[in-house]
């Protein structure tokens, strides 16, 4: 499954954002897709979106009903 996929497919999705980044939530079993995002910031620095670059960090692991889920952050790259 590539990123844009895991977008559209809603299983890679954002559950907040403000001036400094997002918050984002990619489902359990996607393990695949933060493989992918990894491997891509160290090639490239960053992960290309549709609404730019973003480095991605891993916060955590959901609780209650995200139980599996993995958290992630992001902040914009290459905007001052």
């Amino acid at each position: 499954m590539t990123i844009m996929h895991a977008l559209n497919s809603k299983k890679l999705r954002v559950l907040g954002k403000g001036k400094r980044g997002k918050v984002w939530l990619l489902e359990e079993g996607s393990a695949g897709i933060w493989l992918r995002m990894e491997s891509m910031q160290k090639e490239r620095g960053a992960v290309r979106l549709m609404t730019g670059n973003e480095k991605f960090e891993l916060f955590g692991v959901g609780l209650k009903g995200k139980n599996g889920d993995v958290l992630l952050v992001t902040w914009p790259i290459g905007k001052e």
